[in-house]
């Protein structure tokens, strides 16, 4: 909970699509990451969608698995 005027901040988010085009998004600290995983389903009018999802590389570049609920 944020106290004394709550103030979301604003991100921009780097996906990398799986034929290396980068897609920019841009995401408040409140957005899910499924929020984002639909966002990046319209762009590329994917239908099915089942077999794909968003994984997270800190700046090091470690992967790491994150919940996206």
């Amino acid at each position: 909970m944020k106290c004394f005027g709550a103030k979301n901040n604003t991100y921009h988010c780097k996906i990398i699509l799986l034929d290396d085009q980068e897609l920019i998004q841009e995401i408040q600290d409140t957005t899910l990451g499924q929020e984002l995983l639909d966002n990046v389903f319209r762009h590329l009018n994917l239908l099915e969608t089942a077999y794909f999802g968003l994984r997270f590389l800190h700046s090091s570049n470690q992967p790491s698995g994150r919940e996206l609920t």
